[in-house]
């Protein structure tokens, strides 16, 4: 036959009326010490103003934006690396001089996005990065942000035509030529838009695959004094 059907009966406490477990409390107390003393670590200096306001590094080229692409670039040996604005999270403004933390790098990129690299051709990083130019004006986070490129372009243009010309090392982009891109994972697997890039190929790098913050706080700490700046790699003409 059918057998009864199941009653739970519950009660609902408040958690916040028990009293402290003091262990517990020492433990977290121990715990939270420990980490404010990780994040206040001084990892080196910036003897340039940092900005990563939300709309300086969703509208156009940014020189903390431009630091942490030539870091990616440079541990890969790429030809290319490739970042999105919204990967870069703090929303705020360091002062020539700035002293950087464990904590501000922390902010800066809070997500675990790791970092890979791929073999793409010159029509997909073409169609990369139009589809990072493509909502400028909406300011969203797919704003590319490049190390190896110079890319010229124009915002008037409509979205997937703003770009009017992109050089690798002084060359002009190939569309049927493979480069190595460094790149995030979310960004390899076509987040954001950037389908173009799922068609890379994978290529293996020893020490590789760490997050993103694991590079960029490797270099300020290898610098000491780092120069973010911007450079003209994003060129823009017209409005």
């Amino acid at each position: 036959g059918k057998s009864d059907p199941l009653v739970i009966n519950t009660d609902l406490y408040n958690i916040s009326t028990l009293p402290a477990d003091s262990r517990t409390t020492e433990h977290i107390s121990s715990s939270l010490s420990s980490l404010q003393k990780v994040l206040s670590e001084v990892i080196g200096r910036t003897a340039t103003r940092i900005d990563t306001s939300r709309e300086s590094v969703r509208s156009g080229e940014n020189g903390f934006a431009n630091f942490i692409a030539d870091c990616l670039r440079n541990f890969y040996h790429a030809d290319i690396a490739l970042i999105n604005g919204g990967c870069i999270r703090g929303n705020r403004e360091y002062p020539a001089q700035s002293v950087l933390t464990k904590g501000d790098i922390w902010q800066e990129l809070p997500f675990g996005n790791r970092i890979v690299q791929i073999r793409v051709t010159g029509k997909q990083i073409l169609a990369a990065i139009e589809n990072g130019l493509s909502r400028r004006e909406d300011l969203k986070g797919r704003f590319p942000h490049v190390s190896g490129l110079q890319v010229n372009w124009n915002p008037s243009l409509p979205p997937g035509k703003r770009v009017l010309q992109i050089t690798v090392g002084g060359q002009l982009l190939q569309m049927d030529h493979t480069y190595q891109l460094a790149t995030t994972e979310y960004l390899a697997k076509g987040g954001d838009g950037y389908e173009s890039l799922t068609k890379g190929v994978r290529m293996v790098k020893e020490g590789g695959g760490l997050p993103l913050w694991e590079y960029v706080q490797q270099e300020i700490i290898r610098q000491s004094i780092i120069f973010p700046r911007v450079d003209g790699r994003m060129q823009t003409e017209g409005k």
